[in-house]
């Protein structure tokens, strides 16, 4: 059996799916993806199918079971597709529908069943899946499935704990009616084509002449969970997007993006204007520190010149004839010498120097 597309109708509130078929990784990959684009949405989910690939089956099961789901049976539910039902809220099953759960198993090359480690090892989860749906003990279950093909009717399925209630479905046709395939539902009106999406990287400022965004836009682009592994190594994947439809949206938001980032270099630069007066200021002023501190030290080494030079008066030779001097009037002290004055003369200019620079 091929498996179909399956099929969606949404109102405000809700959402209601519909697999008819072969369980398959395709459809189980629409399940998903249908699950992420009605997020927040309530589900129905409308099954009939006589099962599939079991690992399909538990992809589904598990997705549903962080949603609010209600499963509803119509005509038959049986082995992947019964596994799916263990990941509803709530599972509703028509009057005359059946449930049905077997082991797994592999089919050899003339037609028989086979069990290995594998199909062992899928049969714990199924067993698992079923006895936490069920509140009934595991050793319960195994006997259910190693009875065979075990059928349950819709009382008997709400009697073991696999069902929760009988479905009168009054209104089914006219759901029907309103389905679409979720491939068109995925799908944008417009033509669409193929684009590698990847992550911008910062452009310059892209001018004045830009359009300015009039709103902010969120764009959504469902993925399937094999999808969305290959993003998450390759740093990009691949999607049909409605390219008419969004590219402007698209620019816009980096426009807005690029422009954010402008404003922040803008405002850096600002300050750095705003701080260079006063770097220079303290830099001036610590050049003119050093300057007085250099200065300073000059002028004690002079001081300490001068306090090494011995003050005595010039000797005069032998030989030269004693000098008549003419009467002077009397001096109240000894005459300086010429080096003595000297020595005067630098020390006020270095007192004065002193006290200009306020050292003490």
């Amino acid at each position: 059996m091929q498996g179909l597309d399956i099929r969606a109708s949404v109102t405000s509130d809700s959402a209601e799916l519909a697999i008819y078929g072969e369980i398959t990784e395709g459809n189980a990959s629409q399940i998903l993806s249908a699950l992420d684009y009605f997020k927040g949405k309530d589900i129905i989910l409308s099954v009939y199918s006589t099962g599939g690939d079991v690992f399909a089956g538990l992809g589904i099961r598990d997705a549903l079971a962080s949603r609010n789901v209600t499963a509803r049976v119509y005509g038959l539910a049986a082995s992947a597709a019964a596994l799916i039902l263990t990941g509803a809220k709530r599972v509703e099953m028509t009057p005359f529908s059946s449930l049905m759960i077997h082991k797994a198993y592999k089919v050899s090359a003339n037609g028989e069943k086979q069990y290995d480690e594998d199909t062992d090892r899928i049969n714990k989860m199924q067993t698992e899946a079923f006895s936490k749906k069920s509140g009934k003990r595991k050793d319960i279950v195994e006997r259910w499935m190693a009875a065979g093909d075990k059928f349950f009717n819709a009382q008997e399925a709400i009697d073991a704990g696999l069902a929760d209630a009988i479905h009168t479905p009054e209104k089914m046709a006219a759901s029907m009616d309103t389905m679409q395939p979720m491939s068109e539902i995925l799908n944008t009106e417009q033509p669409s084509e193929e684009v590698v999406l990847e992550a911008p990287a910062v452009v310059s400022d892209p001018g004045d002449e830009q359009p300015e965004p009039t709103e902010e836009i969120e764009v959504e682009i469902p993925v399937n969970a094999a999808t969305a592994v290959q993003a998450a190594f390759l740093g990009k994947f691949k999607a049909k997007v409605n390219v008419g439809k969004h590219y402007g949206e698209i620019v816009a938001g980096l426009i807005t993006e690029n422009k954010g980032i402008k404003a922040q270099l803008d405002e850096a630069n600002a300050k750095i204007e705003e701080l260079a007066p006063k770097a220079d200021a303290a830099a001036n002023a610590e050049a003119k520190a050093e300057e007085a501190t250099a200065k300073v030290a000059e002028m004690a080494q002079e001081v300490e010149k001068l306090k090494t030079t011995p003050l005595t008066a010039p000797v005069m030779p032998d030989a030269a004839p004693a000098a008549v001097v003419p009467a002077a009037p009397a001096q109240s002290g000894p005459a300086k010498t010429v080096l003595e004055g000297k020595i005067e003369k630098n020390m006020s200019a270095i007192d004065a120097a002193i006290q200009r620079r306020g050292i003490k």
